[in-house]
């Protein structure tokens, strides 16, 4: 696996991750009563969110860079 494509499996298993610490916070920002809470949680998803965006237009540019089918089991 070269370089290209060890950054794409790292930043899919960065999306994954951050996909499951969202749904953590949104579950907790449902249960919270505390305003202050509240707002913590909503920032804190924000960033969240920011990072995801992130991460997704990396791997958009790793992937247009590779050659079609070197991801999908079909390389050389």
């Amino acid at each position: 696996m070269d370089g290209l494509e060890r950054e794409v499996y790292e930043l899919n298993g960065a999306l994954d991750a951050t996909s499951a610490l969202k749904e953590k916070l949104e579950l907790r920002l449902v249960e919270a009563r505390d305003e202050c809470v509240r707002e913590v949680l909503d920032n804190t998803i924000a960033l969240v969110d920011a990072h995801d965006i992130e991460y997704r237009r990396r791997r958009g540019e790793l992937l247009a860079r590779l050659q079609p089918g070197t991801l999908d089991g079909t390389e050389r």
